[in-house]
């Protein structure tokens, strides 16, 4: 069996990872008018979403707008298959140009959460996390893409790498997903392998039946 290509489906993760996707702005929520009521906000804000609505992809269309806005911009990411990241968090060094950015602000039990919130506080700096649920700070925006926007990413996934994966597929993937992004491509991605390993081997010869064929040499004579 041939292993799956990462580089030939579309869909890998290597593809439409946060930083290899373009964000896709809201009408009402460009990256400079969120930075704007970010600071309306003190510098304090949440950004939620489902897993794969585009949060970590909105932060990286965010941190080029930074040093405009007067602001340095430290971002953490908190995974749950990683090591905890408490002491980087307490170690890093704060003050009121700082822009603290936490990408995963849920995985930080409450008593973390806390201490964050009075570090950022008593050092002047701002917070921007983003999470699944509310957890308690300034709503910056609630993202819930609609099909026509994740259809946009589908699209300019597949305009690059022919994929037997069509238009049909993604709307029948969309609609089984449940609003999580994340699965959705997921199942594309496994789609694709599946219909690339059916295809090649609806064209591999079947040799079960094959006669052997052996080669006489017609020098020799014949008992």
């Amino acid at each position: 069996m041939v292993p799956p290509d990462r580089n030939s489906n579309p869909f890998s993760t290597c593809w439409n990872g946060p930083r290899e996707v373009t964000y896709i702005p809201l009408p009402e929520a460009s990256p400079r008018s969120l930075f704007t009521a970010l600071s309306a906000n003190a510098w304090r804000g949440q950004i939620l979403g489902r897993h794969g609505a585009g949060k970590s992809t909105l932060l990286c269309a965010l941190e080029p707008l930074a040093a405009e806005f007067g602001k340095k911009w430290k971002r953490i990411d908190l995974y749950s298959h990683e090591c905890r990241k408490d002491l980087q968090l307490l170690r890093t060094p704060l003050d009121e140009d700082t822009l603290l950015v936490i990408d995963g602000y849920e995985q930080l039990d409450v008593m973390m959460r806390r201490l964050v919130r009075w570090r950022s506080r008593w050092n002047r700096s701002g917070l921007l996390v983003t999470a699944h649920t509310d957890v308690g700070l300034p709503m910056l925006l609630k993202l819930q893409p609609d099909e026509g926007t994740i259809r946009q990413v589908f699209r300019n996934l597949v305009r690059e790498s022919p994929t037997p994966v069509d238009d049909s597929d993604f709307h029948n993937a969309f609609n089984a997903c449940n609003g999580d992004i994340r699965k959705l491509f997921s199942d594309l991605y496994d789609l694709h392998e599946r219909r690339v390993r059916q295809a090649r081997q609806a064209h591999r010869p079947n040799r079960r039946w094959e006669r052997r064929v052996v080669s006489v040499d017609d020098s020799q004579p014949l008992d």
